[in-house]
């Protein structure tokens, strides 16, 4: 069977077009452009030839033409979806019918947002995977065009209607220039007689009118033309600057031995998406047990419909660095610093965008490789690239045909921009290589062999491997929850339903956890006791940390944070103030004493602190204050009354834990000295 591949390069603004004939069946990925060169290449036969540049771009034309209507496309269906806290994992299936012998499926309507390096696919069949490839489309780009064209097309036409009102009024007023003229009779050598003359001032006067009146229709018109062309303008900018519709297709080229139908997995990551935990924390009264309800809100804006989709959450993280960190030599001399550590990037990948200096536009398969190793990526559609680099490693090399070679240096975490510029030694030809005999016949300074083939352009080849196996489908394991290998993952029971741009927040778990309530109170900053329930036996649960909605008494209160980091095997919720427990701190005494002879005072504080009980049960509450903690050896405290209070010498906190019977009424007393040299001046509260 005669097979023909004719691969379109058109170097510098576009995309790059690789063509794969083979009777009906045809494989595709994207072109470049460069300059006003187009190159084909045919990388399995060394024979080129020159096609001009008309009917090259006319043979392009036909080659999308046809593959626009070689194949069906096909939609695979989203059977389940992983979703990260950042990111999502898609698994789509679909079953096809396959005719003996090669032929390509494209399967389409994968998010743009797609990562492309991730990509794995699964055939089950009686068939050998040649080759996979992907490339971003716009599906409503012609729609686009179409509407477009109208808009111009109106703008247009009112332009033309215009622009004859205007060459109109330009007649009307040589017409009436030559009215005013012959109705003039001063220069007349012939007496004209008195009722020709009334004649002709009738005459006159009714083309004058006629003249004026529609010289005034014109200008209500253009008036009225020009509003209309200031809306249809507006309309032409708004179509023009919506952005089109972006989706992933992927080509796989297979080898049939039979017709059949073979089942096809794809599974890929993508960005966009995510999850992230909310709680809400009720509790019916003091003396109940705390209900948290774990709450996870899902968001997608991947431009995919996930339409009753089994969801699984995973508390994972795939974009953090999987690489892990190396120690550098401490060396150790005057003038030289410890070694220093990124502790805050999170990963070690690299992102940026190729753009050409002159005009911003995208530099499509331009090459990026990690100086001094064989890592590296291309650009994309839209010039982005992502790259992992390897520890150690921070130089990446950028280039692109046409275009003078970078080296830059690049920070994980941290976006590049890179902004080529042309090299004028720029190629001017075009070669055309496939099947049949031509002659070498290329200008320039670079030689044919070195044009068929461009070290610096990297296309997505299909890479063929052997799959000629059958696999088993993989069982889904219904588990709530569950540890994971790295995290934990929920499973959500009920399939969920999430268009494209749409959120949602579900349910996925609910505890009752044993509960102290306590009543604290800091009168040195607020007059109101706070109820706290301190939550234990909550590290079985596998909390993640987030926000909290606290509920008490069927009140919103408001919110709190569970920090499951904590150390402690307590989690603290406040569950808002008691306006039934008073507590006032007013400051009793503050004495100064200097003496003669000594080169020291001192200063004396007193505050009392009355904390009454109004509520008709008797309640738990601690107060806290504070003494002074002096960090100079001329300055010291002396705690003289702290009324059977607990002094943490550290932190200089006093807490008070009591015991208030219904309408019970205590007083305490915070007492402190403090000297320091007389000459000096202290701020004491």
């Amino acid at each position: 069977m005669m097979f023909i591949e004719i691969e379109l390069i058109i170097l510098k603004n576009g995309a790059k077009l690789h063509f794969y004939f083979e009777t009906a069946n045809y494989f595709a990925i994207n072109f470049v452009v460069y300059g006003k060169l187009f190159i084909f290449a045919n990388v399995t036969n060394k024979k080129r030839f020159i096609m001009p540049k008309k009917s090259l771009t006319l043979l392009a034309c036909l080659f999308m033409a046809v593959l626009a209507f070689a194949a069906e496309k096909q939609t695979a269906s989203i059977q389940r979806v992983t979703v990260f806290a950042n990111g999502a994992q898609v698994v789509r299936t679909k079953s096809v019918q396959l005719t003996a012998g090669e032929q390509v499926i494209t399967f389409t309507g994968m998010s743009p947002y797609m990562d492309r390096k991730s990509m794995q696919l699964k055939a089950r069949g009686k068939l050998t995977v040649l080759g996979v490839s992907h490339r971003t489309v716009h599906p409503d780009s012609l729609v686009q065009v179409k509407r477009l064209r109208e808009a111009e097309d109106a703008v247009k036409a009112i332009q033309r209607k215009m622009q004859q009102a205007k060459d109109e009024k330009e007649v009307l007023a040589s017409q009436l220039e030559l009215v005013k003229t012959n109705c003039s009779v001063a220069g007349r050598t012939v007496a004209t007689p008195l009722v020709n003359i009334k004649e002709l001032n009738n005459y006159y006067s009714q083309e004058l009118l006629s003249l004026k009146k529609r010289t005034q229709d014109i200008d209500d018109e253009l008036l009225k033309m020009a509003d209309e062309l200031t809306k249809k303008q507006e309309a032409l900018d708004s179509i023009s600057r919506i952005k089109l519709t972006a989706a992933t297709e992927v080509d796989v080229k297979v080898e049939a031995q039979q017709a059949g139908r073979a089942d096809f997995d794809i599974t890929y990551y993508v960005k966009n998406a995510g999850w992230h935990p909310s709680y809400d924390v009720r509790s019916e009264g003091t003396g109940q047990p705390l209900v948290l309800s774990y709450k996870a809100n899902i968001y997608q804006n991947t431009k995919e419909e996930w339409k009753n989709v089994p969801v699984l959450l995973s508390s994972a993280n795939p974009n953090r660095s999987n690489v892990a960190p190396q120690l550098k030599t401490y060396w150790l001399d005057y003038g030289l610093s410890a070694p220093t550590y990124d502790l805050d990037a999170d990963g070690n990948t690299v992102s940026g965008r190729v753009v050409d200096a002159n005009d911003n536009s995208p530099i499509i398969g331009a090459s990026i490789m990690v100086k001094g190793t064989h890592l590296g990526t291309v650009s994309d559609a839209d010039g982005n690239f992502s790259i992992t680099l390897p520890q150690g490693s921070k130089q990446l090399n950028i280039s692109y045909v046409g275009y003078q070679s970078q080296t830059r240096t690049a920070t994980p975490g941290n976006s590049l921009i890179v902004r080529m510029k042309e090299d004028q030694a720029a190629l001017n030809e075009v070669a055309v290589v496939g099947y049949g005999s031509s002659k070498k016949k290329v200008r320039g300074s670079a030689r044919a062999s070195e044009i068929a083939a461009p070290a610096a352009v990297v296309e997505e080849r299909m890479v063929a491997r052997e799959a000629r196996v059958e696999m088993d489908e993989s069982d889904v394991v219904v588990v709530e929850q569950q540890q994971a290998q790295f995290g934990y993952e929920f499973e959500i029971k009920k399939p969920l339903t999430l268009p494209g741009g749409g959120k949602t927040t579900t349910e996925i778990a609910r505890y009752q956890l044993p509960a102290t309530y306590e009543y604290r109170a800091i009168p040195k900053i607020d007059k109101e006791a706070f109820l706290v329930a301190d939550a234990t036996d909550w590290q079985k649960l596998n909390l993640m940390e987030g926000e909290a909605n606290v509920y008490f008494d069927n009140s919103f209160v408001g919110k709190s944070i569970v920090d499951p980091a904590v150390t402690t095997d307590t989690l603290h919720f406040s569950m808002g103030r008691d306006q039934s427990i008073n507590v006032q701190r007013t400051k009793v005494n503050d004495t100064s004493t200097r003496r003669f002879f000594s080169s020291n005072q001192q200063q004396t504080m007193t505050w009392r602190i009355t904390v009454r009980n109004n509520r008709k049960q008797a309640v738990a509450i601690t107060v806290f204050d504070q003494t002074p903690v002096s960090r100079n050896d001329d300055i010291t405290v002396t705690v003289e009354e702290l009324s059977g209070g607990q002094r943490d010498d550290k932190t200089g906190v006093v807490s008070w834990p009591l015991q208030l019977q219904a309408g019970q009424q205590q007083e305490l007393v915070l007492q402190y000295k403090v000297k320091y040299p007389k000459n000096r001046r202290l701020i004491i509260e």
